[in-house]
C-alpha cells in the first residue's frame, strides 16, 4: 500500500471509535498520519517497520452499518454504566489490540 492510501485507510477510521461525551474534543487531538519509505533505502536488520493498519477497513464496514448507533440505543434502552460500543469494537477487532500488546511486550 503505498503512504496515499495508508493516509486514506488511516482517515477512514479517525473520530469513530467513541459515542463518549468527550469524542468531540478526540476528535480534535486526531490527524492523518502520512508515511514515507523509500524503495532503495535498506532497512536495519534490528528495526521494526510494520504498522497494523489492517483492522481499519473492517472498522469502516463496523461503523458503515452504524452498529454503534444500535450499541448507543441498547446502552441508553437498559440505562447502561459501561460503553457498550467500545466493548463491541474491542471483542471485534482484539487480535488487532492482542497484537498491539505483543509488540509492547516484545
Amino acid at each position: 500500500m503505498n503512504s496515499e492510501g495508508l493516509r486514506r485507510a488511516y482517515s477512514a477510521g479517525v473520530g469513530k471509535s467513541s459515542t463518549s461525551p468527550n469524542a468531540p474534543q478526540k476528535k480534535k487531538l486526531q490527524k492523518d498520519i502520512m508515511l514515507k519509505y523509500s524503495s532503495s533505502t535498506l532497512i536495519k536488520k534490528e528495526a521494526c517497520r510494520s504498522v497494523n493498519v489492517g483492522y481499519l477497513f473492517l472498522k469502516d464496514i463496523y461503523y458503515d452499518l452504524k452498529i454503534h448507533d444500535i450499541c448507543a440505543q441498547i446502552a441508553e434502552k437498559y440505562k447502561f454504566e459501561f460503553d457498550l460500543n467500545q466493548i463491541l469494537s474491542m471483542l471485534l477487532f482484539l487480535q488487532d489490540y492482542l497484537s498491539r500488546i505483543q509488540e509492547v511486550f516484545s
